[in-house]
């Protein structure tokens, strides 16, 4: 059964998420406020919407809750970020993967129940494969048996 998961925030990071998982043949709904980012991945991802991530409503009427694995790679708006997470949380997602920003939205992200939690701290301007497929073996590693195993540095916990 194939896994199905959603990406909230389209930029580099989110959209490579979605580029990754649905190269492994994975189920992909990919939101964002930006018509022009969804456009973009409309073809990509199973499903593409303009939705506001923060209104619990447009959650709960997209079925967010049904999805096995919830990513928030929303970019430079931490307060969008955060209440997204809590939303997720309120309506019982049960695996939800987070970017953060900084050591401080961490440590806020975990105390409101972020399952995962990503820094990428500089290291992503240049779209460093390593890291991305870190956090794609991450999320993905009970999803596909066939990544290969590499011998890479440990994900902060």
């Amino acid at each position: 059964m194939k896994k199905e998961f959603v990406v909230i925030g389209l930029g580099r990071f989110g959209g490579s998420i979605v580029r990754s998982l649905a190269e492994q043949g994975m189920e992909v709904m990919a939101i964002d406020m930006d018509e022009d980012k969804v456009n973009e991945f409309s073809s990509t991802a199973s499903h593409a919407v303009v939705a506001d991530s923060t209104d619990e409503s447009v959650l709960k009427s997209l079925g967010i809750r049904n999805f096995d694995h919830v990513i928030v790679a929303i970019g430079d708006n931490i307060q969008s970020s955060i209440l997204t997470t809590i939303m997720l949380k309120e309506i019982g997602v049960k695996k939800i993967t987070v970017k953060a920003q900084n050591d401080y939205h961490e440590k806020v992200l975990r105390k409101i129940g972020a399952n995962q939690v990503v820094i990428l701290k500089g290291i992503w301007g240049g779209g460093s494969p390593i890291i991305l497929f870190r956090i794609m073996y991450s999320i993905t590693w009970n999803c596909r048996m066939s990544i290969p195993s590499l011998s890479l540095l440990p994900m902060r916990s």
